[in-house]
């Protein structure tokens, strides 16, 4: 069904009263699995996020909406505190259908990758600005390989590939205010104290059909792949 991303800042009470799912960034801290479900719905048994220890870990979630427009979250061990942000809905109003394409790689900031974004680090407080719109995979000309300028928003598997740091990444729309959201958290991975970690994200397209990548601390690259767009 159609997705029409709202803006970053836009609450869940605001909504639509007739969609039909949302999609939310949950994350959870320690320990073991939660699981999303619909509201006045028996609990399924897949996991919607999977946690240790103390570090924050966040997931993509798209759940049908329940009872009364809620959602459950249920955690199998705890204490757990939960942040959930809204990213967009699924509904009769929509006005953006999706297509999937074939993955490909639009940014790769460690220095010698070999593709766009090349060398381009993310210092402490760094922004990175990736055009998507209007996009096709290097050395493919066939426009229908790529993303439309037309495209309104975008699926990406975004990876933090190294950072000497702990910390979070955040996705938005070029041009507009920075939400508060984490898209990403990640642990020390040049110290060995993190892994190699990836997260699904679904983004308006801002100015220039473009995205920006805030990394808050330490010195991060990042892969991002384009999946799809709506």
């Amino acid at each position: 069904p159609p997705l029409a991303p709202p803006p970053p800042s836009k609450p869940f009470s605001s909504d639509p009263p007739d969609a039909t799912h949302w999609v939310a960034e949950g994350h959870a801290m320690p320990f073991s699995s939660g699981v999303s479900f619909p509201a006045g719905y028996t609990k399924s048994i897949s996991s919607a996020v999977n946690y240790s220890g103390t570090a924050p870990v966040a997931n993509l979630v798209t759940v049908p909406i329940g009872l009364n427009g809620q959602v459950n979250v249920y955690a199998s061990n705890g204490p757990v505190d939960v942040v959930m942000d809204v990213e967009g809905w699924y509904g009769p109003a929509g006005t953006s259908s999706f297509t999937a394409i074939t993955p490909y790689r639009i940014a790769d900031t460690r220095p010698g990758s070999g593709e766009p974004y090349a060398g381009q680090t993310l210092a402490p407080h760094g922004v990175l600005t990736v055009k998507v719109g209007g996009t096709t995979p290097l050395g493919n000309t066939n426009s229908g390989a790529g993303v439309p300028i037309t495209a309104t928003a975008v699926v990406l598997n975004v990876t933090v590939a190294t950072s000497d740091a702990s910390g979070y990444l955040t996705v938005w729309p070029a041009g507009l205010a920075r939400p508060l959201a984490s898209s990403i958290n990640y642990g020390n991975i040049d110290s060995g104290n993190g892994t190699i970690i990836a997260s699904q994200v679904i983004v308006p397209l801002g100015s220039g059909g473009g995205i920006s990548i805030y990394n808050p601390s330490g010195y991060t690259n990042v892969v991002v792949d384009v999946e799809g767009w709506f």
